[in-house]
């Protein structure tokens, strides 16, 4: 197929505001791929589909016989019947299915037939997240934090990284007290107010649990700074389902509204941090409004019924490999494999973030350098003077020559060829050919390689040239 470069919607630009994000962004939407709806949003353009439906037919095409299925709002229940039924047909036709929603590709398989596809044009630009099936491509300017260590090279999410601890006996020598803290309902109003540091305090958080249809309450705790892991809690607790409890059952459990929760005389059993076990004199919810506890220990003054390892990790934290510290980053996820879910596997791919990921890595001082076979179009096509009849009709004719084979790119602009291949340079576009005015006298096209070689080719050539040197 063809298309002509006045056709194209929006048209590349020369250049862009900063304000619209990082170098990977503002490229984008110099290049016409997508325009910025939001700070976290963006509107993939007609350029960056072309791009995302070969990203599509290249996953797919390792999924050899998946065959599309498409469904409306899947809230729990319809989620069930729909696994049920895919995996009825799974069985019966020993076939795997695919599904496109926005910009995310599901493909489904069965359980025992769980590998994992990652595109070889990506696989330079992504890394595995340890003790996980997910994949991430590391941006200043991603939404999610992970924890990478610098040593090994590993990375890890966060929620679920090992720290490892042995549990302690704390010092119980202080005596504790009760102390008014009006309106100090989170750690760090509760350190302005009595003038201490995060790591002196304790957060008391109620959760309700779900194992086997039951449900249970538990009061987790962890040092002040940290932040609970709920991935954790669920493994330790063995539970279907964990969650913070609504604020009136946090009142009936504790008599004191969320903000002030304390372990002291609590009714229902504490799960506690390994960190928990280290410490003494700590400060803590006082299960009172605007009051808090100064001095409490566990063993003395509260029972913990079992401590785990339930606090995200952070920096400075240890990599269990190699017990370096580690340093946060910040990423996004392109991919990731799903649990597997009524014996149905799946493995989803976030279209617009590889594609941005692709972008990222393969940026130049000139543009974009697509994988092969990636760039929206493969071949571009030019004239030395748009005005001239003959070269136009000679840029026709090599539409109609390569159209079957390629996707071309046709530059029916009136401006300077310089300003054109800037542009053809911008978009990525791996080959152009040039109809110069030479091209009737010698019988030549000028053949140009993305800031790469250029040499002349004969007309008899062009197709048998431009095959063998790939689509790269």
């Amino acid at each position: 197929m063809y298309m002509n470069m006045s056709e194209i919607v929006p048209m590349p630009l020369k250049d862009v505001s900063k304000s619209l994000g990082d170098d990977t962004v503002r490229l984008m939407v110099r290049a016409g791929l997508v325009r910025k709806v939001s700070a976290d949003s963006l509107l993939y353009m007609p350029l960056s589909i072309k791009v995302i439906r070969k990203i599509i037919n290249r996953i797919l095409k390792y999924y050899c016989s998946a065959h599309e299925v498409m469904h409306g709002g899947l809230d729990e229940k319809r989620s069930i019947s729909f696994f049920k039924v895919l995996k009825n047909e799974m069985d019966l036709y020993q076939i795997a299915f695919y599904s496109l929603c926005g910009d995310e590709l599901t493909v489904y398989f069965k359980e025992e037939n769980s590998g994992v596809y990652l595109p070889e044009f990506i696989r330079e630009y992504v890394q595995k997240v340890e003790n996980s099936a997910v994949y991430v491509s590391t941006n200043e300017t991603g939404h999610m934090r992970f924890l990478s260590c610098p040593e090994c090279g590993r990375l890890y999410d966060p929620h679920n990284i090992e720290i490892s601890m042995e549990a302690g006996i704390p010092d119980s020598a202080t005596d504790m007290m009760e102390i008014y803290t009006p309106g100090a309902t989170t750690i760090d109003k509760l350190c302005k107010c009595l003038d201490i540091i995060p790591e002196m305090t304790v957060k008391t958080m109620i959760y309700e649990t779900e194992r086997q249809k039951e449900k249970y309450y538990y009061a987790v705790m962890v040092r002040g700074d940290r932040t609970i892991s709920e991935e954790k809690l669920k493994k330790a607790l063995e539970a279907d389902r964990v969650g913070l409890a609504d604020e009136s059952v946090v009142k009936s459990i504790t008599g004191s509204p969320p903000g002030f929760c304390g372990p002291v005389g609590i009714n229902v059993p504490i799960i506690a941090d390994l960190e928990i076990s280290h410490m003494d004199k700590m400060v803590a919810g006082a299960n009172k409004l605007d009051t808090h506890i100064v001095g409490c220990t566990p063993g003395r003054d509260f029972q913990v019924e079992r401590y785990f390892d339930l606090r995200c990790g952070t920096e400075g934290d240890k990599c269990p490999v190699c017990s370096c510290g580690l340093r946060t980053v910040k990423g996004y996820v392109v991919m990731q494999k799903d649990e597997p879910y009524e014996g149905v596997c799946s493995f989803t791919y976030h279209l617009g973030r590889i594609l941005q990921s692709i972008v990222k890595n393969g940026m130049d001082e000139y543009g974009i350098r697509w994988p092969r076979g990636l760039a929206p179009f493969d071949v571009a096509i030019e004239v030395t003077s748009p005005g001239n009849k003959f070269l136009v009709d000679e840029a026709n004719s090599i539409k109609r020559l390569l159209e079957r084979d390629f996707d071309v790119l046709y530059d029916d602009r009136d401006m300077g060829l310089r300003a054109r291949l800037v542009d053809i340079d911008l978009l990525g576009i791996p080959k152009t050919v040039i109809v110069t005015d030479k091209t009737n006298e010698i019988g030549r096209y000028e053949l140009r390689y993305r800031r790469g070689e250029s040499k002349f080719v004969e007309r008899d050539r062009l197709l048998e040239i431009l095959n063998s040197r790939g689509l790269q």
